[in-house]
């Protein structure tokens, strides 16, 4: 047995996590799985951004001309906000050449921001008013008014400040070669290919909704906020720094809490995982279902004041840690996707933007992800029974707010009994260095395990977490959360400036933007129909 010197925590009682694990890498191994998944899984990011002034207030501009139409372009979006850039790689089979294509992203975006700037951190800089957030504008396509549409709901719904709130998703897809040796090993009386591959991926997911917690813990960086977020309200767990800012002295993601990207009233929505035609009639159903504080918003402001007033007004708003996908084509529901063809990838949900960090996210946190959803998928995985979902996100709540916090406890997934989070951690982490050795044996890197070694020294060291790092620098280096981010912000910026693109590579980003502005027109002078007969087909049942 390899006993790993960085895991120094003793635990206090044993945690059994996995019966199974040991057996099917030994299986995997002997069938050169490695090779497969190295070579050809695929990886991709979704990266949000506020951009704002130099004196870090939201920007009033429109979404730069120069960067194209973010409704067409393939790299170069924005989110809920005109004012809120999303930047999306295509999925890769290469995490460095993930980054590489991030960065690159990111100096054209920065070329072409003049003086402004990307708000670094998660939550968001001063808002005085939520008058300032200027709602996405997608054109006058039908698509395009779909788009806007959805959010001017969102608005109506949820406080417009919340919305403001970035985060980055990281998509993620096992190659048809590994599934194919895994129903050969593990399900061989299996017709469909597909219908197993869906199996596997909802049993990875709920894994993560077990032991996700880990991932805000290890990279949550978001314990304080502005003033201005509340706006004056009493939030029990905040403590106020000199009058501009709140911070949780034991958080680890404000954003993942009750306090930023939630609702409460999809509390009332039961989704089940345990399989997909389950997970897809819940979600239609919510979407289907009336809700009468969304009526209201119609009797007050009007047809154009959301899509619905059911409690979902799409897939999307389903506001879950992580999520299945299938790309969608020109027109078509993420349902109806998943319903034609099944599970393609997972979206996972939970990261903050680390502030200190250039691109938000690093290398041995792309690696580690990695190993963490092998140890979902590889390990059991039982079907949720009535109340667990909400359990589990209790527990990812706990960590959330009070992570940090020495005798933090957690419930176990697999017993119900209580444990300390330091014992969870160390079991956990015990698992996840199997799964790094396992990708790393049959390659002369060793880059998983270095990894989970650079990471692993955040359980010993809990004050190299970025979200104590934010704290600790915030009561001792800032007067306020905005003088932080905008430090942050402006580091960031120079570190991108420093090293321009390539003449050739700006031409590459100069084309992509002229060709999506002209695939918005086309698609606008294309158009035909009522938006309301748009709507009606887009939402009919298929």
């Amino acid at each position: 047995m390899i006993v790993y010197p960085v895991l120094v925590i003793i635990a206090k009682k044993s945690i059994t996590l996995s019966s199974q694990l040991d057996l099917r890498l030994k299986q995997l191994d002997l069938k050169a799985v490695q090779h497969t998944i190295l070579e050809s899984s695929l990886s991709g990011i979704e990266k949000e951004n506020l951009r704002v002034t130099p004196q870090g207030l939201l920007a009033a501009t429109r979404h730069p001309q120069r960067l194209g139409a973010s409704l067409t372009h393939p790299f170069i979006t924005t989110d809920y906000a005109e004012n809120l850039i999303e930047i999306i790689t295509p999925p890769m089979n290469s995490v460095p050449h993930v980054l590489a294509q991030l960065e690159n992203t990111y100096r054209y975006v920065y070329a072409s921001l003049d003086t402004e700037l990307l708000w670094a951190p998660s939550m968001p800089c001063t808002i005085a008013s939520p008058n300032e957030i200027p709602i996405a504008q997608y054109g006058s396509s039908h698509r395009g008014r779909l788009q806007t549409l959805y959010r001017v709901g969102l608005g109506h719904r949820y406080e417009k400040k919340m919305q403001t709130i970035a985060g980055i998703h990281f998509n993620f897809s096992l190659p048809l070669s590994f599934w194919q040796i895994w129903r050969d090993l593990y399900a061989p009386q299996t017709s469909s290919l597909q219908a197993m591959i869906d199996e596997a991926y909802l049993g990875l997911l709920r894994n993560f909704f077990r032991y996700g917690w880990l991932i805000d813990y290890l990279f949550g960086a978001s314990c304080a906020i502005d003033h201005t977020f509340v706006s004056g309200r009493n939030v029990p767990g905040l403590v106020p720094y000199k009058q501009q800012s709140f911070y949780a002295p034991f958080a680890c993601s404000l954003r993942m809490s009750d306090l930023g990207y939630h609702n409460a009233t999809q509390k009332q929505i039961n989704i089940s995982f345990n399989s997909l035609s389950a997970y897809l009639n819940d979600l239609n159903a919510a979407i289907k279902t009336p809700y009468p504080p969304y009526q209201a918003i119609f009797d007050k402001f009007g047809e154009d004041a959301q899509i619905s007033a059911h409690l979902l007004q799409s897939e999307a708003e389903y506001y879950a840690p992580a999520r299945p996908k299938r790309v969608v084509e020109p027109g078509e529901r993420q349902a109806h996707a998943l319903l034609r063809a099944g599970i393609e990838y997972l979206e996972i949900r939970t990261f903050d933007i680390n502030p200190y960090e250039p691109l938000g996210i690093t290398l041995d946190q792309i690696y580690f992800t990695e190993v963490f959803l092998l140890y979902c998928l590889f390990t059991d995985s039982p079907l949720f029974k009535d109340g667990d979902y909400q359990a589990l996100l209790a527990n990812m709540q706990t960590v959330v707010t009070m992570g940090r916090k020495p005798d933090c406890v957690l419930k176990n997934p697999n017993t119900h009994e209580n444990s300390l989070l330091q014992d969870a951690l160390s079991a956990l982490f015990q698992e996840l260095y199997k799964i790094a050795d396992f990708l790393d044996s049959r390659s002369l890197e060793r880059r998983y395990h270095q990894a989970l070694d650079n990471i692993a020294q955040r359980l010993t060291h809990p004050e190299l977490l970025p979200s104590a790092q934010m704290l600790n620098d915030l009561l001792h280096h800032y007067d306020s959360f905005s003088e932080l981010g905008l430090d942050c912000s402006a580091k960031i910026k120079q570190h991108f400036t420093r090293a321009p693109l390539s003449d050739i590579q700006l031409a590459e980003y100069q084309q992509l933007a002229q060709e999506s502005i002209q695939n918005q027109s086309i698609l606008e002078a294309q158009q035909t129909g009522s938006f309301k007969a748009y709507l009606a087909d887009y939402f009919k049942e298929k």
